[in-house]
């Protein structure tokens, strides 16, 4: 029996953190968001229930000129968008070893946008 699917897991032990991802070639309907927020949910539930570990939703996009996040359901839920653009930005910033960035935006796309490694103060 299915109870949820995702495109990718993967794991940072130093941080206790899972990435959970959703990858689509186009723009993102509704149940892309709504079904990785269940698998979250039920990896947090069912798996880590017990633990430290944190599982951080993000969904990867071909498309351009997507929002920076998606809220699903309540205001809390916020699901990170990396889009095409965005994408070559998480390359630029693993090229200058200022990946932290990335991991920053995951975890708070409200406050951490994604900018190029050229555009940073320092």
């Amino acid at each position: 029996m299915e109870r949820a699917s995702v495109d990718i897991l993967a794991g940072m032990v130093k941080q206790n953190t899972l990435l959970v991802g959703a990858c689509t070639i186009s723009t993102p309907k509704e149940e892309d968001f709504t079904n990785l927020v269940h698998a979250c949910e039920i990896l947090k539930r069912e798996v880590f229930q017990d633990t430290s570990v944190r599982v951080f939703p993000i969904l990867f996009t071909g498309a351009v000129g997507q929002p920076l996040y998606k809220t699903v359901g309540d205001e809390f839920t916020i699901v990170p968008v990396v889009d095409t653009d965005r994408i070559a930005i998480v390359l630029e910033l693993l090229d200058f070893g200022t990946e932290r960035f990335f991991f920053d935006f995951i975890g708070n796309p409200r406050l951490c946008e994604l900018r190029s490694p050229r555009d940073l103060p320092g």
